[in-house]
């Protein structure tokens, strides 16, 4: 079964990849949140600093923002539930902690969890139209609540080198204002070469790339929270209105006013 329920701060798709190789997927990072549920495959699921293998049946919580990517490791089908959404209607403040870091949720433990994510699949093939994407909305919702009830099902991921988690933490901390490089390369009493590798080797991109996409995230998400264009771009470290009108079109397809006017047709 292959299905994709989608629409404006959410999608919902259960996806089944037949002969993945090691460049099908890439790393990446939205401002919605996300859950991934691994039905069959051999994969790490990476998220910004930590790294977990998968097994079948786990789900992945994954915070707006955050470097992640479905590393495989072996043959064999990649099959999965995957939802990004906005919020579901849920509060703010309960979103934010229920996501505040990556959790790895085992639902063979819970019946109740698994009986959500059946029902994602029965729903999707008897309802369609705005029916069925009332209902994955609202399953999703169900799905996130039973999760906050779920630690004693969840697991921890590992992390990378010592150096490279603090990088990504200091950008992640100072992403308004840090200045560049040689700021992050002086916290961390390393070279720009050495920092460079650090990024290749373990995301794949430069470090101010990794500083460009996070206050690009930051600035969509501040958008579609209400904010204007001009405010969010200040706060968002960007020197000037035309360079962030110029790599917000190029990142996300849409200029800064676009993205406030589709959050505008929603409501």
């Amino acid at each position: 079964m292959q299905y994709t329920i989608s629409e404006f701060g959410f999608r919902m798709a259960h996806e089944r990849t037949l002969t993945p190789d090691a460049h099908t997927f890439t790393r990446h990072a939205h401002p919605e949140y996300e859950l991934l549920y691994f039905i069959s495959g051999e994969a790490d699921c990476i998220v910004d600093h930590l790294r977990h293998p998968m097994s079948p049946g786990e789900l992945v919580l994954i915070p707006p923002m955050a470097y992640h990517l479905v590393a495989l490791t072996g043959g064999g089908a990649y099959e999965r539930i995957v939802i990004d959404f906005d919020d579901c209607g849920l509060p703010p403040e309960f979103l934010r902690r229920v996501f505040a870091e990556p959790r790895v949720i085992n639902t063979p433990g819970s019946y109740e969890m698994r009986d959500v994510l059946a029902r994602m699949d029965i729903y999707a093939q008897r309802f369609s139209g705005s029916t069925g994407k009332l209902l994955a909305r609202n399953l999703t919702a169900e799905l996130v609540c039973l999760i906050d009830t779920a630690d004693a099902h969840s697991k921890s991921f590992s992390g990378f080198s010592r150096v490279m988690e603090e990088a990504m933490r200091y950008i992640d901390s100072h992403i308004a204002t840090i200045g560049g490089i040689d700021e992050l390369c002086a916290h961390l009493y390393i070279s720009r070469a050495y920092l460079h590798r650090l990024f290749q080797t373990s995301l794949g991109i430069s470090p101010m790339r990794y500083i460009m996409d996070k206050r690009l995230l930051l600035a969509q998400r501040r958008l579609r929270l209400g904010e204007k264009p001009t405010q969010v771009c200040a706060v968002c470290g960007f020197g000037d209105y035309s360079a962030f009108y110029r790599a917000y079109k190029s990142y996300f397809g849409i200029t800064p006013g676009e993205e406030v006017s589709q959050r505008k047709a929603k409501e």
